[in-house]
């Protein structure tokens, strides 16, 4: 079994500037938001290096067989180069982006821009910045080769499509209100993207640039998770407190899990087949066995756990309101360790071991 590894936050006194480490060193990339940063942990969750340059990164994905990250960031300028006002701290700038006000429609008279930067792996440099309409949230790599990138716009109702081959935008189309995360799925070549302002997940064809059909969730699904080989999407719907399973063949409703209060990060084990979720209003992590043998279990991690991703049994996620890392069992939900970060970590990349 490949077994894949991690690279994290480190505190801004711990690692200056750009530390160049190798393929085998940076396991798990986290974005540090309004610092500019990522910053990357070895296999023993140790801070080994920091990229830097990247704006008020928020989106990453991994475009593993291109040597790529693929980096997005909050900041916004208009085509006519003026700055556009970036919001205040990173409570805002979150805000901003999970709370864009939907109508704003996408097409060639957008006034405003941000950037998507190529990151070498291994060297942390720069290798190329891609415009693209409006601000983004996240980014999702996928496609054969890892061909394709979508960068979702909420002040635009959409969703970019980033040809890699040509490092241009095929398509920006629309998904529906406030679109938010979105995952690949290999066997249908097709990204799902989670539309939190209609309650609705659009699948999308990146070859031919349009939406393939729409399918209700019960509420406003945000953070997203993929289980390829059971077809089964899990969606985080924040606000109502649920999470949902989902038939990937046909988008029906599986099962439901009432948390409560606000959620927001959600991660898929398939060794266990056990989904995580950040119950970030609760100060909690969740665990939900999805084969029923083991019940939900909870352990406080506070406050407001954020993002998260999964690696060798450590599940590891990022505070909404302090600069820190908690790296928590995946069996026993013992947090084993906590990372100082130099700002909030977001959309966490996972680098396969090669």
């Amino acid at each position: 079994m490949k077994r894949t590894k991690i690279a994290m936050g480190a505190s801004s006194a711990i690692l200056i500037g750009l530390i160049t480490a190798t393929a085998g060193m940076a396991d798990i990339i986290i974005p540090e938001g309004a610092a500019g940063t990522a910053l990357r942990l070895d296999s023993t969750f140790t801070p080994s290096g920091r990229i830097t340059g990247l704006g008020n990164v928020h989106g990453m994905d991994l475009a593993a067989s291109r040597g790529l990250l693929v980096s997005a960031s909050l900041d916004e300028q208009s085509r006519a180069g003026l700055a556009v006002a970036k919001p205040e701290g990173m409570a805002e700038s979150d805000h901003k982006a999970h709370h864009a006000k939907a109508g704003k429609k996408a097409g060639a008279d957008e006034q405003t821009i941000s950037l998507i930067s190529l990151v070498d792996i291994n060297s942390g440099k720069i290798r190329r910045q891609i415009e693209v309409p409006g601000m983004v949230h996240h980014v999702t790599v996928g496609g054969p080769g890892d061909r394709y990138v979508v960068a979702t716009h909420p002040g635009l109702d959409a969703v970019s499509i980033i040809d890699l081959e040509t490092n241009r935008v095929t398509a920006t189309i629309q998904t529906g209100p406030n679109p938010n995360y979105a995952v690949y799925d290999p066997q249908t070549e097709s990204f799902l993207v989670s539309n939190a302002g209609n309650a609705t997940i659009s699948q999308i064809d990146p070859t031919q640039g349009y939406v393939l059909r729409n399918f209700k969730t019960p509420a406003g699904a945000e953070h997203l998770a993929i289980d390829t080989k059971g077809r089964r999407l899990f969606a985080a719907e924040a606000d109502a407190g649920t999470v949902s399973v989902m038939n990937l063949g046909n988008g029906k409703i599986i099962d439901t899990y009432q948390i409560g209060g606000e959620l927001h990060g959600i991660a898929y084990q398939a060794s266990s087949d056990s989904l995580f979720v950040s119950a970030r209003e609760q100060g909690k992590v969740v665990s939900i066995d999805l084969s029923g043998k083991r019940p939900i279990k909870t352990t406080s991690v506070g406050p407001q756990p954020y993002h998260m991703a999964i690696d060798n049994g450590r599940l590891v996620v990022s505070s909404a309101e302090n600069d820190l890392l908690w790296i928590v069992d995946t069996t026993t939900l013992d947090v084993v360790k906590t990372i100082p970060t130099a700002a909030t970590g977001h959309q966490m990349v996972v680098i396969p071991d090669s």
